[in-house]
Formats: C-alpha cells, structure tokens, sequence
C-alpha cells in the first residue's frame, strides 16, 4: 500500500518492485497462471481508480497501471504510483486493492512524518 523507502535504496527498490509487479496476471481466479483476480465490487474499482486519477492530479506519476481495463469483472490492474503530493487523498487514505504509493525518504523524522500522515495504522 504505502512504500516508505529510505533514498539510498529507492530506485533499487522501485526497480525491483515494478518487476514484480509486472509478473502478476489478472484474469479468472479459477485458472493457474491467474495471480491477480477481480475486485469485489464496481464501487471498490471506482474508488482506487478515484484515488489513482487524484493522485495523478496532485502531481503523482503512475509508473504501472493506472487504467481500468475494457474487461468483463471487477478488474483493476497492479499500479505503483510515486510522487504523491500532501494534498492528494492517497497521501492519506487507504487503498483497497492492488495499489503501492511509494514515498522516498531521507531522515528518521521524514520517515515518521510521511507514516503518521494517516489515521489507518495498516495502510503503510
């Protein structure tokens, strides 16, 4: 969800994490090469791509994802977004579904900042 990531290993980490992230293949949960099924519900995909677009609106760059795709289902594809202003809802908010903001860091105190920024313990 929230990637707090010190700046001597973020674009080792963005790296590696884009990496994963591409491996992943939505599709039906019942066939074996499926690792990313549908969303519960249209309202959950329309709300973590509200969050995507208000993040993109706030000066986030999507570097993966990010569309809703022309599919049958609950579909939303894995997305990494960096670069999330204060002002963007996905600086605060939780996102339900396959999402990662990441938030590059360099002190202690930054660190405890940016996972303070939001009243939900388990969104980073």
């Amino acid at each position: 969800k929230r990637f707090l990531v010190h700046e001597s290993v973020y674009e080792n980490f963005r790296g590696r994490l884009l990496e994963k992230f591409a491996e992943l293949r939505m599709g039906d949960p019942l066939e074996s090469s499926t690792t990313l099924g549908p969303l519960a519900t249209a309202q959950i995909r329309e709300d973590l791509h509200s969050l995507v677009e208000d993040a993109r609106k706030h000066g986030g760059r999507v570097l993966v994802g990010g569309e809703v795709p022309k599919t049958e289902g609950y579909f939303y594809p894995p997305t990494v977004v960096e670069g999330v202003g204060k002002e963007a809802r996905l600086y605060r908010e939780e996102a339900f579904g396959p999402l990662a903001a990441l938030y590059p860091y360099q002190t202690h105190e930054e660190m405890l900042e940016l996972a303070n920024a939001t009243p939900y313990g388990l969104g980073a």
